[in-house]
């Protein structure tokens, strides 16, 4: 897909998708009718009965373990578990379990759209953990997550997309180094000279920092070709770089392993995952288009980068 067409989106959501989220809104309102008004009532209950609570203590104060003559402070006890798990239940395992079913049905709708698919996630976790340790452009981490993993093609371009919560270990424990969108997708132009443009962190392992001409560049650069690296950073790059920076958001990549690499950097609590638009206890409403427009917007800022980079690769 070479443009993003709202009006055919539009369309598209009316045809292939609303209808499946009618079930999931149903779902969700009973959940948050649970949430409200049981839940409530419960813990409400629990508080009005707390007398049996200061029985059972007495009762062990007398005789541990023996509940002979208390028959009712033993039904207070398996109540008071089975409200405990069913409020438990309620409030964490259901919301995932929501969650993960709008993502396989809903979400993979959404992205069928663009032509990207949703990943398996456990069947290529030890490829992206390797990947990502190989690449430069990441910080070295001692602890690894891929919290989301979307895969297609844009314009006969093969990409993959993930979510990469990464930690180094500390003294005082683990500290998250890497919380951010890797977007990985094959270069058409073959590249035989690593380079990495980002500006966090101080230093890029094996890498040299390239002495770049311009010294209002907003990035640093770094590479194992000094000579071809700084024949590819014209002015006329340099300058498409900064222009790029100032009318969309800062841009971190890298040519390494015949791959492109592009970092974004999150600024949402988990991109791509419906906790966000999707979310149980706070969300909204499925139904609405307007969660999924999001979605296809910060799809449509990788497609975009892509274009950009390989345009300044043909200069």
């Amino acid at each position: 897909m070479d443009e993003i067409e709202f009006n055919n989106f539009n369309d598209y959501f009316q045809d292939k998708i609303y209808t499946h989220t009618i079930k999931y809104e149903k779902v969700r309102k009973r959940f948050k009718i649970v949430v409200n008004f049981v839940v409530p009532l419960i813990v409400a209950f629990l508080f009005i009965s707390s007398v049996p609570i200061f029985r059972f203590f007495d009762s062990i104060g007398n005789s541990i373990g023996n509940y002979n003559d208390d028959p009712f402070t033993v039904i207070f006890l398996f109540a008071i578990g089975y409200v405990i798990g069913y409020v438990y239940f309620s409030l964490n395992i259901f919301p995932k379990l929501y969650k993960n079913k709008v993502k396989k049905e809903i979400l993979s709708k959404v992205l069928d759209y663009l032509n990207i698919k949703i990943g398996d996630i456990n069947s290529e976790i030890n490829t992206i953990k390797e990947y990502a340790a190989s690449l430069h452009i990441l910080p070295y981490f001692t602890k690894f997550k891929c919290d989301d993993y979307i895969y297609g093609e844009y314009k006969g371009i093969k990409l993959k997309i993930y979510h990469l919560i990464l930690e180094r270990y500390r003294k005082h424990g683990n500290n998250c180094v890497f919380n951010d969108i890797l977007v990985s997708f094959e270069n058409p132009i073959k590249q035989n000279t690593t380079i990495v443009v980002k500006n966090y962190l101080s230093s890029c392992d094996s890498l040299q920092e390239v002495q770049i001409e311009d010294p209002d560049f907003a990035y640093n650069v770094f590479s194992d070709n000094q000579i071809e690296s700084r024949n590819f950073f014209t002015p006329a790059i340099l300058n498409k770089i900064d222009e790029w920076t100032k009318n969309n958001f800062p841009l971190y990549f890298s040519f390494e392993k015949d791959f492109v690499n592009i970092v974004i950097k999150n600024h949402s609590s988990d991109p791509f995952d419906p906790s966000d638009p999707f979310d149980v206890y706070f969300g909204k409403n499925p139904t609405d288009i307007s969660n999924y427009t999001q979605i296809i917007q910060d799809i449509e800022k990788i497609f975009k980068a892509i274009d950009f980079l390989i345009e300044i690769e043909k200069i």
